[in-house]
């Protein structure tokens, strides 16, 4: 049974941490298909559900799409990196031509 209540007042039970206790009693007297009500030392209390295999063909053609969409944003991103490590060199070479330009400048201007 777990509480949202800080410690010294989780002692007294909530219609939620009770309720809990219901489902569970009611899974472990009347032996539901699909549920089980388990009970263990490190984590007391619990229900084990089983899945359907509708959920579980939906979850992997979930995964797919999901993997799909990383992939395709990936590239999205790879693509629009790109763009900007171009412009960035199309910087770097003006930003050379006006340091020689500067250069042959300042030289002219100063006589040996």
């Amino acid at each position: 049974m777990q509480t949202t209540l800080p410690s010294p007042f989780n002692l007294i039970p909530t219609a939620s941490g009770m309720s809990s206790v219901v489902e569970w009693l009611r899974a472990k007297l009347s032996r539901t298909q699909g549920v089980r009500a388990r009970w263990s030392l490190s984590y007391c209390c619990y229900m084990e559900r089983d899945i359907e295999s509708s959920v579980r063909n939906d979850y992997s053609a979930l995964m797919c799409v999901l993997v799909q969409r990383y992939f395709k944003e990936k590239q999205a991103t790879i693509m629009k990196n790109s763009g900007v490590e171009v412009e960035l060199e199309n910087l770097r070479r003006e930003l050379a031509v006006c340091k020689y330009i500067t250069e042959k400048h300042l030289t002219v201007a100063q006589p040996d």
